[in-house]
């Protein structure tokens, strides 16, 4: 989220301030980072 839309609007989205959101989540990661994840899917079985 931070990736796209910025530090500011990410806190807002989530209701915060900017310093928590830094206090409380380790980074921001990259859009790739976030695509990669969002397509995790189960294996077949």
């Amino acid at each position: 989220m931070a990736e796209s839309q910025g530090y500011t609007e990410t806190a807002n989205q989530l209701g915060h301030d900017i310093g928590m959101l830094l206090k409380h989540y380790r980074r921001a990661i990259t859009k790739s980072e976030a695509e990669a994840y969002y397509n995790i899917t189960p294996d077949s079985v």
